[in-house]
């Protein structure tokens, strides 16, 4: 009995600590700041950035992208797609081209692809989300980044205007991973550990002292 019992409450005092410590994790998120919004058929998004940000392009398709003509499916595009080119200059000069490839299935679109092409300065390539048609890479030249839609491909006879087209920061912000009140519920077990191995260097205490109580001589 006395085995199990401590047995049990060092479960508990490991566990309650393990709980405990989830309470410090924290996780990264990404808030975006709209920093240039660009209109009409081929829009331009300019702002200044500093190295190490984090530069993002978000494009939301217009009404008539959807339409054909359209690159038949492939194994990698499962759905009729149109491409998207996209022109980056940087502080220098330096010229990079950017091409999406999105899927259209119907209204909805899903992101495929982005393909880096005679890139100058940008190396790190990621999406927000799966069916975002987002691009984001680090900076690593400070100064002012343009942005421009050059082209859809296949081209549409009368193309309508991005939904949207805005040239971000993403701002990094650390959220903790777990609620609140994993920390009291982490200091409930631990404690409940204590009490059990309190308990359980007690039984035998209590048991030694009634067989030291029998052993004591009785006097008439």
């Amino acid at each position: 009995m006395r085995k199990s019992l401590v047995a049990l409450g060092l479960i508990l005092l490991f566990l309650g600590i393990i709980i405990m410590s989830f309470f410090n994790i924290t996780k990264q998120s990404y808030v975006p700041e709209v920093l240039d919004t660009g209109t009409g058929i081929y829009p331009k998004v300019s702002a200044n950035f500093t190295v190490g940000e984090i530069l993002n392009l978000y494009i939301s398709p217009g009404a008539t992208w959807s339409q054909a003509p359209l690159e038949p499916e492939t194994e990698a595009i499962p759905y009729p797609s149109r491409f998207v080119w996209i022109n980056i200059t940087n502080p220098e000069g330096n010229l990079t081209i950017l091409e999406f490839a999105f899927g259209a299935s119907g209204s909805s679109f899903a992101l495929y692809q982005i393909s880096l092409i005679n890139s100058t300065d940008f190396t790190t390539v990621r999406t927000t989300s799966p069916g975002t048609l987002g691009y984001s890479s680090n900076v690593t030249i400070s100064g002012n980044h343009t942005i421009a839609l050059w082209e859809l491909i296949p081209a549409l006879s009368s193309p309508s205007p991005a939904g949207a087209f805005q040239l971000r920061k993403l701002n990094v912000q650390y959220v903790k991973a777990y609620p609140d009140y994993v920390l009291p519920v982490g200091a409930v077990v631990f404690v409940s550990g204590v009490a059990v191995l309190v308990l359980a260097w007690w039984e035998p205490w209590k048991k030694w002292e009634k067989k030291e109580e029998r052993k004591k001589p009785v006097f008439s």
